[in-house]
């Protein structure tokens, strides 16, 4: 560059500096983490920077764990950051869930300074054979020549394929310069593939045969609330939902009946078990027991991968689904099939009378997880975020908690337990200012105590729901069920509503069921970081087995 005769060289950037800016290229904002010794110099230059933001967890499990969530909840790109070794260790469960879930996660990690790697050094490990299972991309840098090709493969990797990508930097090479400057992100890889409008109009053909159709939502179909019902309504079909596909389609539409599954409705079972054509959209969980296998079933998904799995399909059409939905909707015979109509809205009349005794707080009775879902039905926000934990709660939620516009954010094929309370501290940095839930068990708690501090730091209005049994009750059902002995599944708590207050967390505990619905609503309605401890009575779900 020229400033009068005075010739400037461009400054020269560190690694540190250069993967800050490649990642900012491609539209990262926030890198979860935790620190230590071998990523002290990356945390340096993410402190001399403004475009990306470090946010500190309490271990680096909740680091990928809110990675993961953040991926589901903006569909870009998340990064996490560990230390080598125990760091990179910790980072694993987390990493599986984004794994499992199909969304894009990149994971750096540090490595032992390069002049040790392979040798018995104190915290090396083979970090790519560590990560192999649960990402499809892990490459060591092993030159600063290296640096640039390999980090944008790992980007590409996981932003293409929906996964999740991993590089491991030696700690010395943080600080010697870059070789290559950073690259301009590519918009193409964004470009969802789509199939032909003659396939499109195979499925269309398929459908136009259903006399007793159901379409099935999934995390695939947010954001298509309006077509997904005018689909419904032309078709006539009933309209069942995953678990995070849970608010797409309000319960308020008449022939909305809930999710099916474990955790899903009466109504929903019996009019899978009776229906001959099933639409899925964007739903790639398919519990096989709960469906009868006669089921002609289409498939509309983003994913090529994804179509006919888990159960093999009549036929698929690969696409986002707000791009073959308006398709879709053009192409269907409008058919009133009365009979099939008047049968969806008396099992869901059926249902609703169910639920309404199940969910009723009676005086002097013990609070049950299904009069917990309902205050928190009656409490939360049309547009709240809800993160769902894992355990006998969350079939609960499913089989009691009628949506209206809310999403879910859960833990899908990997169920861990301790999702939900990173998973709500993500979405409150993702969309803040927006109400976000998270309902967990004790045990979920538990794991992730300590980022309850994280909450606090982060002052947004997220509640926290705790249904404490003290037991793990999906667990210890399943033994009840099964006659088994039962060991390892009671629980030792602490006095969680003191141990939120002393992170400056506002807590209310409730064992009286007449308390209980104006404790949510205040905790909801404060508009800051609040938890609500319950004393549930346990019941064992509907369905349970081993």
């Amino acid at each position: 560059m020229f400033h009068g005769n005075v010739v400037t060289m461009p400054q020269r950037q560190n690694i540190s500096q250069t993967i800050l800016q490649q990642l900012s290229n491609w539209g990262v904002k926030t890198i979860y983490g935790y620190a230590g010794d071998s990523i002290l110099s990356f945390l340096a230059a993410i402190a001399e920077q403004n475009n990306i933001k470090f946010v500190s967890t309490k271990n680096e499990e909740a680091a990928a764990l809110m990675a993961s969530a953040e991926a589901k909840l903006t569909g870009n790109m998340a990064v996490c950051l560990a230390h080598a070794g125990p760091g990179c260790a910790h980072l694993i469960n987390g990493l599986a869930d984004a794994y499992l879930d199909r969304v894009p996660v990149l994971a750096i990690t540090g490595q032992v300074e390069s002049e040790f790697i392979g040798t018995d050094h104190k915290q090396y490990i083979d970090q790519q054979g560590l990560f192999k299972s649960v990402t499809s991309y892990t490459n060591l840098i092993t030159s600063p020549l290296s640096l640039v090709n390999t980090l944008n493969k790992a980007i590409k990797t996981a932003i293409s394929q929906k996964t999740v990508s991993h590089i491991s930097i030696p700690k010395d090479y943080f600080i010697l310069e870059s070789v290559e400057p950073p690259r301009p992100a590519e918009p193409y890889l964004t470009t969802a593939p789509i199939s032909s409008p003659d396939v499109i109009n195979g499925a269309i053909s398929k459908l136009n045969q259903a006399q007793r159709p159901v379409i099935i939502i999934g995390r695939g179909a947010w954001g298509q609330t309006e077509a997904v019902q005018q689909l419904s309504e032309k078709w006539g079909a009933a309209v069942v939902n995953t678990l995070a596909g849970t608010g797409v389609v309000p319960h308020q539409f008449p022939f909305a009946v809930g999710g099916f599954g474990l955790a899903g409705t009466g109504a929903a079972k019996e009019v899978l078990n009776n229906a001959d054509m099933v639409l899925r959209l964007g739903a790639t969980w398919w519990p096989e027991k709960y469906v009868h296998r006669e089921l002609r079933i289409v498939q509309v998904d983003s994913e090529p991968a994804s179509i006919g799995s888990p159960v093999p399909v009549e036929y698929g059409v690969v696409g986002q689904v707000s791009d073959i939905l308006p398709t879709l909707i053009n192409g269907i015979n409008p058919t009133m099939r009365s009979n099939w109509r008047q049968y969806i809205e008396d099992q869901k009349l059926q249902w609703q009378q169910l639920i309404n005794q199940e969910t009723a707080v009676k005086p002097g009775e013990p609070i049950t997880p299904p009069m917990v879902m309902k205050a928190i039905q009656d409490s939360i926000y049309d547009n709240a975020l809800i993160a769902l934990d894992t355990g006998n709660h969350s079939v609960w939620f499913g089989r009691d908690f009628q949506a209206s516009h809310q999403n879910v954010l859960l833990s899908g094929k990997w169920r861990t337990m301790g999702f939900g309370l990173p998973a709500a501290n993500s979405a409150a940095i993702n969309q803040p200012g927006r109400q976000v839930v998270a309902i967990v068990g004790d045990g979920c708690l538990n794991m992730q105590l300590a980022e309850l501090t994280t909450t606090a730091q982060l002052n947004q209005p997220i509640t926290i729901v705790v249904l404490k049994n003290n037991m793990l009750g999906m667990e210890k059902g399943r033994m009840h069920v099964a006659e088994m002995p039962q060991l390892g599944v009671d629980l030792y708590n602490p006095d969680f509503t003191s141990v939120a207050e002393a992170c400056g967390i506002k807590a209310w505990q409730i064992n009286d069921s007449a308390l209980l619905y104006d404790a949510v609503h205040q905790a909801m309605a404060s508009n800051k970081p609040s938890l609500v401890e319950v004393s549930v009575h346990e019941l064992i779900p509907p369905g349970l087995t081993m």
